[in-house]
């Protein structure tokens, strides 16, 4: 469904990835475990199709990401470890853009908001101003952005970032929602965020990626 073929990506001279290459089946859930500065936003900024690499290739459910940007985009449903929400617009009416935008039928649009939004326990504030939530809304309202259209595959950085236990316990509610078959891959430092969503863990270290052992995957 996914796969990237030694990605390469150089800041400077800095090698920030270096021959990583990863496959991610249908319905496979994936945690690419590293800590600050291993190279885990670029690869998953690459795998989005919104960085490009030095070298190497990803293909998006068959489809090669730079020679077929649009069709491949369009399976994939990204959260970034940063972003922030327009203070002009209210919840609802940001994520109806949105998946108007990403080409859900108009007469599906609204149900699919009201879904979601209760899924993540975020119903009351529908008419809130999106720019005006806290850090955890606000993060949680970037998932729903990234899945609303129900995506074949979901890319998280770091999607637990600002959320308390109850904020957790709503991704892996909103992750849950997805259609079977749809592949997540997640960006975190620690194994046990793998965990919470029954994840295979990677390790990206010095810019390499390597299978995590069996005992550091289940902690």
């Amino acid at each position: 469904m996914l796969k990237a073929t030694q990605i390469s990506k150089r800041f400077g001279q800095i090698e920030v990835l270096v021959g990583v290459s990863l496959a991610v089946a249908a319905g496979e859930r994936v945690a690419v475990i590293g800590r600050h500065g291993a190279g885990k936003t670029t690869l998953l900024r690459i795998l989005a199709g919104v960085r490009t690499p030095d070298s190497g290739s990803v293909l998006v459910t068959g489809r090669d990401l730079e020679k077929s940007p649009i069709a491949a985009r369009q399976r994939i449903g990204y959260l970034p470890e940063y972003a922030a929400l327009p203070d002009d617009l209210r919840v609802g009416e940001y994520l109806r853009y949105r998946a108007r935008l990403k080409g859900l039928m108009p007469r599906a649009v609204r149900p699919r908001i009201r879904d979601l939004l209760r899924r993540a326990g975020l119903s009351a504030l529908e008419s809130a101003r999106a720019g005006r939530l806290s850090r955890g809304e606000t993060r949680l309202v970037l998932l729903l952005d990234a899945v609303v259209n129900y995506p074949e595959i979901v890319l998280l950085d770091e999607p637990f970032l600002g959320l308390d236990g109850d904020g957790a316990a709503q991704v892996q509610s909103l992750l849950a929602s997805l259609p079977k078959g749809h592949a997540v891959v997640m960006a975190g430092h620690h194994a046990a965020e793998a965990a919470r969503l029954e994840a295979r863990v990677v390790l990206l270290h010095d810019g390499r990626l390597t299978a995590a052992p069996a005992a550091e995957s289940a902690t």
